[in-house]
């Protein structure tokens, strides 16, 4: 890993005032409590770790943009439609999550969504996904839906 870390990430621990935490490629272990994260908070990347547990996106600040935990063994269900208002990128593929998904009321904001290699499931309704998502030189339906990419 980068940095080589084990154990817990203490997200209780993060100081008022930080805004961005990048913890790739450890071996860290435990939950992410999202709660436990400063109100001024905007970036959590923790991809290639050994995160496991649920993922309360409700629990994210409100001023958050990116949350990248890809490659994690997180599971659970996920609720999209508590997301922040801010949301940028939501990059959560090659995890455990299970269960439906509802993609019809993600934040207008939202650029990335990445949720493949899970076991998520349910009918996706492509309406109403956000216009931050639709790239002004491409109006090509197929790229659009590249953008959201669910296996």
């Amino acid at each position: 890993g980068w940095m080589q870390l084990e154990g817990k990430i203490p997200l209780q621990w993060v100081p008022e005032g930080v805004r961005k935490v990048v913890l790739s490629g450890n071996a860290l272990t435990g939950t992410l409590d999202l709660a436990s994260l400063p109100a001024s908070f905007e970036e959590l990347e923790c991809p290639m770790n050994q995160l496991t547990g649920e993922l309360l996106l409700g629990n994210l600040p409100d001023g958050m943009l990116n949350l990248h935990a890809e490659h994690n063994s997180l599971s659970g269900s996920l609720n999209l439609t508590e997301l922040p208002p801010s949301m940028a990128q939501l990059i959560l593929n090659d995890n455990l999550f299970s269960g439906e998904i509802n993609i019809t009321m993600l934040p207008q904001s939202l650029k990335i969504l990445s949720l493949n290699k899970n076991g998520l499931s349910g009918s996706l309704v492509f309406r109403n996904l956000p216009p931050a998502m639709d790239s002004e030189s491409e109006s090509d339906l197929g790229k659009t839906l590249s953008k959201v990419r669910l296996t």
